[in-house]
């Protein structure tokens, strides 16, 4: 966990914004082909559910600590 945390920490204030931005737009996609998509797989949606999630509160979490309030 904490190799996780020094990498954000070495990401620069430009690359956490834009890392944080494609994060948040792959997150949306993964969300929305649950929406508008035929999944064949209940096994299968449930994944892309919650690696939608994940990759959306990684994308908020490097936009949020981009500024360096957090």
């Amino acid at each position: 966990m904490s190799q996780a945390l020094n990498a954000f920490k070495s990401l620069s204030r430009d690359q956490r914004v834009r890392f944080g931005s494609v994060a948040l737009v792959v997150g949306i996609v993964l969300i929305g082909i649950l929406g508008f998509a035929t999944v064949p797989s209940e096994v299968l949606r449930i994944v892309i559910g919650i690696v939608g999630v994940i990759v959306i509160v990684v994308g908020t979490l490097l936009l949020g600590t981009s500024e360096g309030t957090v």
